[in-house]
């Protein structure tokens, strides 16, 4: 599970820190849901995309709190899963798009369904596209299938179901989404006219952009960027300069690991604001590795980040461990930033 990359439980807790003149988009709680723990089968993939904000689930305020909830078992539309490829896949308007009848160019999805007909993932029929209805299976796998197979190498045989016959697009493409096993039925059926849920739509996704190794970054690249953000990170805490790390966090971090590390910001310079300096002494040299890679996101273990922490005016030493896992992903721009941190502590 993330984590906030702060130290807790032994000298404070970041409950008590106010705002800050320092603050990502986001919060960390923007980015825990309220649904739905880690026991859930699909907790993973969704916590990914949220991570990456690549979605951002539904928040209300209770006492100025966000409470976030992505209803992962409720049916999703056809324009909210249009916006969710476009969001994955970081598109861009590409060319003109069909225009669709029941497709106001006021309405929110407007432009995500422009951007997906212009790249073939979305056609309509009749005219319209009809964006409030509810997506199946079988017009998601279609969906995930015209999105994805020029950067997957889709397989053309491989697991088959009874309820799909062949002949159709949408057969074609939920035979070879199942034969990457982008798609899962259940035993010999898909049940393709069933409606979608939301956890399906992410899970697929998740999957087939972890098959796009096209345009794979190096190993050199990634571990530069985590470098800079770590020795970075070292500077400021011996130093105890702790807003010259916001620089490196906006330039190579988004989604939670950005909103987390300013957050930790925050919380050092309100202690130090307030009398209680803190002391970072690192204790060896940490390692980085990649452990995986693809066209759009990359993770890297970190091992051995210690750090023994003291507080002046308090007794005894904490040993605070940062290794884990970070998840990095391509922007738009091209530039690979570290958007989560799974820790081990």
């Amino acid at each position: 599970m993330k984590s906030i990359r702060i130290l807790l439980g032994l000298f404070f807790t970041i409950a008590v820190f106010p705002a800050s003149v320092f603050a990502a988009e986001k919060t960390t709680l923007h980015y825990i849901p309220d649904d739905f723990d880690f026991k859930y089968w699909a907790y993973m993939e969704i916590d990914d995309f949220l991570s990456a904000n690549i979605i951002d689930g539904t928040v209300v305020y209770e006492d100025d709190y966000p409470i976030v909830t992505v209803n992962p078992e409720g049916n999703i539309t056809r324009a909210q899963f249009t916006k969710m490829i476009v969001n994955a896949l970081d598109l861009k308007l590409k060319g003109t798009a069909q225009t669709f009848s029941d497709v106001k160019t006021t309405d929110w999805y407007a432009p995500f369904v422009a951007i997906a007909n212009s790249h073939g993932i979305i056609k309509g029929v009749n005219g319209k596209f009809n964006p409030k209805n509810n997506i199946t299976r079988e017009q998601m796998a279609l969906m995930i299938y015209r999105a994805f197979k020029e950067s997957i190498t889709f397989k053309t045989t491989g697991k088959t179901f009874t309820d799909v016959k062949p002949g159709t697009e949408a057969a074609d493409a939920i035979t070879k989404a199942a034969a990457n096993e982008i798609v899962k039925g259940y035993a010999n059926l898909f049940k393709p006219r069933n409606l979608a849920t939301r956890a399906q739509g992410i899970i697929m996704i998740h999957r087939a952009l972890h098959q796009e190794t096209s345009q794979l970054p190096t190993s050199e690249q990634l571990l530069s960027i985590v470098n800079e953000v770590i020795s970075t990170e070292k500077e400021g805490l011996v130093s105890g300069n702790y807003t010259s790390m916001i620089p490196v966090y906006n330039q190579y971090s988004t989604g939670y690991f950005q909103a987390a590390s300013i957050e930790s910001v925050n919380a050092y310079e309100y202690m130090k604001n307030n009398g209680q300096t803190l002391t970072f002494t690192p204790v060896g040299e940490f390692t980085a590795q990649v452990l995986s890679k693809n066209n759009r996101f990359a993770s890297v273990e970190i091992d051995n980040l210690l750090y023994d922490v003291t507080v002046a005016g308090q007794e005894g030493t904490e040993r605070s461990d940062f290794s884990g896992i970070l998840s990095l992903k391509k922007d738009p721009d091209g530039t690979w930033k570290v958007y989560n941190v799974i820790t081990y502590e």
